[in-house]
């Protein structure tokens, strides 16, 4: 049976989800193997407030047995509030593993009000240029977190990397 690996990060579970995932790929010859990361876990006290913790976060990513033949990566957008959006997550997944080089999925409920918090969310234009840049360099899909989400991610999972020849 062929090995297929997902990391996926929302702050809540997708564990239902993910098992019927996985059990419509058994029936199809693969075996998920599947990690979720929840990034509430990641929150330190720092006086009265938390704050995320960037450092152990990324060392849970990178602790990930499987990291090397990953092949479907995806966050949720709307994760910490005021702290942490899916786009935070995938600049730091596309910093810390440089290998990976599939689409990311960001997904949301709100999918559609997305692109649009990203590039105002900064009002400084130099950092919007940035962000555009990022944007535009990154293999991101887009996909509602609705009932389609597990044909997204199944769709995603199965997806062979685009060959590219100056990475091969």
């Amino acid at each position: 049976m062929e090995q297929k690996h997902l990391i996926i990060v929302d702050e809540q579970s997708q564990s239902a989800t993910l098992d019927a995932i996985k059990n419509t790929l058994k029936n199809e010859g693969i075996d998920l193997v599947y990690k979720e990361i929840n990034p509430a876990n990641f929150q330190k006290r720092v006086g009265y407030n938390t704050s995320f913790d960037k450092i152990s976060f990324i060392e849970e990513l990178q602790n990930t047995p499987f990291l090397k033949k990953l092949d479907a990566f995806a966050s949720d957008y709307n994760l910490i509030e005021n702290e942490l959006n899916g786009l935070d997550v995938v600049k730091i997944f596309a910093k810390n593993v440089p290998s990976y080089h599939k689409k990311i999925l960001l997904y949301s409920a709100k999918i559609e009000n997305v692109i649009s918090d990203i590039l105002l969310k900064n009002k400084d234009f130099e950092e919007q240029k940035k962000t555009l840049k990022f944007l535009s360099e990154t293999p991101i899909e887009y996909a509602k977190n609705d009932e389609k989400l597990q044909q997204n991610l199944i769709s995603h999972i199965k997806k062979e990397k685009d060959f590219d020849f100056e990475r091969e």
